[in-house]
This record gives structure tokens, sequence and C-alpha cells, in this order.
């Protein structure tokens, strides 16, 4: 069975973007990863006491055969080099301090609560006439939102995003739908690209895990990271393929509750719409709980990156969470359409 999947295209310099085409803008037939090889499955993990998440969709008394869970699906492959996909910015000497943009400063003043219309229109106005905006500043920029996601406190976060929306308009429609695809490009390659680095730690030495110990803050701006993708699948700006690949990232690497924590905020940030307007909608759900259901059973609260473990009864209201949403979405699908049963 197919997987849906682009092949993964080698690098190109962040200077020479190829023609706009937005990642996942192919058709979506997303499967979810084995997770037979997960850490969380293997027989070393402590099974969890709650027996009630092994029924989650129970209605489907005919399981997927385990070859629809392609083990060979591939996540989404960022097209930038590694070394731009950061989490955080770089801290600089005195002696190297790097040239200051000339949108920077206006930038700092148009993501911060509250919200004004207003000026979030002449900001972007200042800011998209600051700039030919060539790729290399415009990789620039959209390396700043990513930083910015990933930093921000939780009362700016919302003006980041609506920022980030109004610039993105304001480009297509100030300079032309090229440099606003560029935008656009950038900008999924910068915060998808950092996603999968973080939290991917099969295929990168430095993603979260128990071998690379990160430190609270870090860890806290990459759960971020996730519901902000959450909330631009939310407001179409990612689509469904993106939600696919972040949410099998995670499930192929749920070893801790700090994944807990990401996948939640993808979940819920990202809401209904995701599996509504999937074209295997109900049968993607399904999939999706099967593999949550696997991984969620082992996980248990001493299972903490940072060394901070939480009692069974928090983390069963976390993974609970997400079962409520998952369940209540797929009682109103079997409403509203059609609900076909998987194959046997």
């Amino acid at each position: 069975m197919s997987s849906g999947y682009r092949t993964c295209q080698p690098p190109v310099p962040v200077s020479h973007p190829p023609k706009y085409q937005h990642a996942g803008s192919e058709p979506t037939n997303a499967t979810w990863a084995s997770i037979a090889s997960s850490p969380a499955t293997s027989s070393s993990t402590l099974v969890s006491d709650d027996e009630e998440m092994k029924s989650i969709f129970d209605a489907e008394k005919n399981p997927l055969p385990e070859t629809e869970l392609n083990p060979h699906a591939a996540p989404f492959i960022p097209q930038l080099p590694p070394k731009s996909r950061r989490l955080v910015r770089p801290t600089t000497g005195t002696m190297l301090r790097p040239r200051m943009p000339k949108w920077r400063r206006i930038f700092d003043l148009a993501i911060r609560a509250p919200i004004d219309e207003k000026d979030a229109q002449l900001h972007s106005l200042i800011i998209v006439g600051a700039e030919s905006w060539d790729p290399e500043p415009m990789a620039e920029l959209a390396q700043e939102f990513c930083w910015r996601f990933a930093e921000a406190l939780p009362e700016d976060l919302d003006a980041v995003l609506h920022f980030m929306l109004r610039l993105h308009s304001q480009f297509t429609t100030m300079k032309s739908q090229e440099v606003g695809e560029s935008f656009e490009w950038h900008l999924k390659e910068f915060i998808l690209g950092t996603f999968i680095s973080v939290w991917d730690a099969k295929n990168n030495p430095e993603a979260l895990s128990y071998d690379f110990v990160p430190s609270p803050q870090y860890t806290k701006s990459a759960i971020q990271l996730a519901g902000v993708i959450g909330a631009l699948y939310a407001r179409r700006f990612f689509d469904s393929k993106n939600i696919s690949d972040c949410l099998e990232t995670l499930i192929a690497n749920f070893v801790s509750v700090e994944h807990a924590d990401a996948l939640a905020a993808l979940v819920h940030r990202a809401g209904p719409s995701y599996w509504f307007h999937h074209p295997d909608g109900p049968v993607h759900l399904h999939r999706f709980g099967t593999a949550f259901t696997t991984v969620a059973q082992k996980l248990r609260g001493e299972m903490s990156l940072l060394g901070l473990p939480r009692s069974n009864e928090e983390v069963h209201r976390l993974l609970r969470s997400v079962d409520t949403c998952c369940r209540e979405w797929y009682a109103q699908m079997a409403v509203t359409m059609q609900t076909p049963r998987p194959a046997t």
C-alpha cells in the first residue's frame, strides 16, 4: 500500500528555494508509522494500570491488519540543511553581534498582545516595504517567526500567529503571489523542519530523548511549537498532510510524558476539522486511536525526559483528554457521514 509520502529530496541551500510547492500539497493518504519498534512498547516499559485505555474505539470490532500501518512511511523531510533548524536562537558573543534587520524593531512591536488590527496592518505594510525579500532575508524572517513561536509568552502567542498570517496576506497583496508563496514555503520549512528535528529521535541524535537530556525551557518550547502547528492548521495555513507527519513523528517516538504533552497540544489546537476534512476521516481517526492506545497504555508518570515524575493520575488525565476528544469526534462522524469499517 502506498504511504502517500513524497520521496526525500536532497537538501537545497536556503538562498535558493525550489519553485514553490508547499509541503503537504500531495494527496493525503497517510498511514501511521509502525509502533512495534518504539521504546514505549518494549517489554522493559511499565504497563499502565488503566485498562480502559485499551478500549479506545472498541466499537471497531475488526482492527486494521498490521500491513495497513505502513512501517516504511516516511515523515516530512525538510529541504533546508539541518543547521538551519534550531528551536532556540543561538547565543552570540559581544564581539560578533549579528546585523539587525531593518524590519526587526517593527517586528518586535507587532507580535505583542493585545492584538490591534490597525496596528497589525500598519506594521505589516512597513515590513513588506523594508526589503526586496529575496530568499535570504525571507529565510531570516521565517526563522525569526519560528523562534518567536517557540519562546513567546502564552499571552503573546496569538499575537504572533495573527501577525504572521497578516504578513503572509500582505506579501501576496503588495508584492506578488510568488513572494507570498516564498514566505509560506520558508515558514513551513523552518516550523515543520524544526518540529521534526526536535522530536524525531530515531533520525536525529539531538532530538528530545533520554540520551539527549533537554533543559526545562527547551522542552517547554518544543511542546509549545507543537501547539502552534495545530493552531496554524486550524487557521488553514498548514494542511492535513503536515499534521499527519507531525502526529506520526510523535507516535513513533512516544517515550515520555513530554511527548504526551506535545501530542495533546497538537491534537487540541488542530481541533476536529483535521479529522473531518481528511479524505479517510473515520478510518484515519481509527488508525490514530489504535496507534495512540498502543503507546499510551505503556506510559507511566515516572517516564519523564526531564526527570520530573508525575502522578499516574496526572498522566491519566492528560491521555484521557486526547481519548475523549477522539471519541467525541468519532461519534460525530458516525452521525454526520457514513462511517466505513476498516478492512479485515
